[in-house]
């Protein structure tokens, strides 16, 4: 039986050792999922306004199986970071993220 770490890495193997040891494992599982969106969003819309995409906090939670709330910890510690920005407009229940390295 896979330990939880292997397990972990099992599911997101596409993390980078870099940023991993940059950020920490969970922030580096977020910053992934987030690039992901953006290259899908960029890839149907061809542009995105300086950088900015959207997405649910619910399916970004889903694709990192964490809960929100944990989520939204981590995401805080990225921004800390420098490593994202976040920001909600018009009271949607959308964010919007920018990758800022």
């Amino acid at each position: 039986m896979l330990e939880n770490r292997e397990y972990q890495q099992s599911l997101h193997e596409g993390v980078n050792p870099a940023i991993v040891r940059e950020v920490g494992y969970e922030e580096a599982v977020i910053y992934s999922a987030l690039v992901n969106e953006f290259k899908e969003q960029t890839a149907y819309f061809r542009f995105l306004e300086d950088g900015w995409f959207h997405c649910q906090e619910a399916e970004l939670a889903a694709q990192t199986q964490m809960s929100e709330r944990y989520l939204r910890k981590k995401v805080r510690k990225l921004q800390r970071l420098g490593v994202i920005e976040k920001r909600k407009l018009y009271g949607e229940n959308l964010y919007y993220y920018r990758i800022a390295v």
